[in-house]
C-alpha cells in the first residue's frame, strides 16, 4: 500500500507541455483511420485529441522521473497500438493516466498477454504538475482488481478491470525492480 510519501511529483514546462500536445495530435491524426483495439470511448477528433495529448502528458510525467533517476527508458511515441509506452531492461511500462486523485486504475480486459506489463497510475489533476501514484503487474492487476462494466465512464466503454490504490506498489520499487535504481527520495 502507497502512503503520501510514496508519491512521486513531476512537473512539465511549458515547453514539455508543448512537445506532448504535439505528439498527442501526432498520435490522434494516425490513429483516424484504424479502429482502437481497446474501444476506448468517443470517436470523434476532439475527445480522440483531448484523450491522447492527455496520455501523452502522463507518459512525459513518467519519463522525467526516469531522467531524474537516470535511467533510461525508451519512450515508444509511434503510431502502432497495443505497445507499451516504455522499454526499460526488457521491462515493458505502460502508463495509465487518471483525471482525479480519487479515480482508480483501469486495464482494458482485452489486453491479453499483458501480465508481464507494469501499468504505473499517474494523476494529472494538478496539471502542469503530476503525481506518479504507484504501480502495478498486469498478471497482480487481473487477481486484484474487480471487473466492473463502465459504460462511457472516464471516456471508457465495456468491462475493464479497476484497481483500487490500496494495491498500489511504490514507484521506489519499480525502479529498483526494473532499472537496479533505488530512489531514497520517492
Amino acid at each position: 500500500m502507497i502512503t503520501d510519501r510514496d508519491l512521486v511529483w513531476e512537473t512539465l514546462t511549458p515547453g514539455q507541455i508543448d512537445f506532448c500536445r504535439s505528439e498527442g495530435t501526432k498520435r490522434t491524426d494516425n490513429g483516424r483511420n484504424r479502429g482502437n483495439v481497446n474501444d476506448l470511448g468517443p470517436k470523434d477528433y476532439p475527445s480522440d485529441l483531448l484523450r491522447d495529448q492527455n496520455a501523452v502528458m502522463v507518459e512525459g510525467a513518467f519519463k522525467l522521473y526516469c531522467n531524474r533517476l537516470s535511467v533510461v527508458a525508451a519512450w515508444d511515441l509511434g503510431p502502432e497500438t497495443g505497445k507499451p509506452d516504455f522499454v526499460i531492461n526488457k521491462s515493458l511500462v505502460d502508463v495509465k493516466g487518471i483525471r482525479l486523485f480519487k479515480h482508480r486504475l483501469l486495464m482494458q480486459l482485452g489486453e491479453r498477454g499483458h501480465d508481464d506489463w507494469y501499468y504505473v497510475s499517474c494523476c494529472a489533476e494538478l496539471h502542469p504538475k503530476y503525481c506518479l501514484k504507484g504501480w502495478q503487474r498486469g498478471s497482480v492487476i487481473r487477481q486484484l482488481a474487480t471487473i466492473e462494466n463502465l459504460q462511457g465512464h472516464l471516456g471508457r466503454e465495456g468491462p475493464c478491470y479497476v484497481l483500487d490504490d490500496k494495491h498500489l506498489l511504490p514507484m521506489r520499487e519499480l525502479m529498483f525492480i526494473i532499472a537496479g535504481i533505488f530512489d531514497d527520495r520517492a
